[in-house]
């Protein structure tokens, strides 16, 4: 997500004017400066929380941005029981994606692999995102 020189860097890029979406799977941590790169009407996509979760949003000030040019934005937190109903529809999309990533039409970054003992580590790293890709408990058996 923007720094505070990558948020200036994506305004000069798009003449002040913002981004059409964002994604944002940090959380509290980006989440204001996702909203500054926005452009009018913009969508804010947040979905994860890694930083943590985001407070409660005053409608006014941060999405109307009455005394800014910019304003007007959405935001949506997607979850996935909302876009998949039923059991059988999730269990074919499923199968849909693990055949992708059988194929290697989609690669899967596996960054790191703890030994289940070492899941109190594992997590110490996802909090303080020393983690690139997913991070993978070897359960022996």
């Amino acid at each position: 997500m923007p720094s505070l020189d990558s948020t200036s860097a994506v305004m000069d890029w798009t003449d002040g004017v913002g981004v059409d979406v964002v994604y944002d799977s940090v959380g509290v941590a980006t989440f204001n400066r996702s909203l500054q790169i926005l452009k009018s009407r913009g969508l804010l996509v947040v979905f994860g929380q890694s930083s943590g979760v985001v407070p409660a949003v005053d409608l006014n000030s941060q999405l109307g941005n009455r005394d800014k040019k910019r304003g007007s934005f959405y935001i949506t937190r997607p979850v996935i029981r909302h876009y998949i109903g039923d059991e059988l529809a999730l269990k074919s999309r499923a199968d849909e994606l693990f055949k992708y990533i059988i194929t290697e039409a989609i690669k899967v970054l596996i960054g790191y692999q703890y030994d289940l003992s070492s899941a109190k580590k594992a997590h110490d790293d996802l909090e303080k995102r020393l983690t690139i890709g997913k991070s993978i408990l070897r359960i022996p058996f």
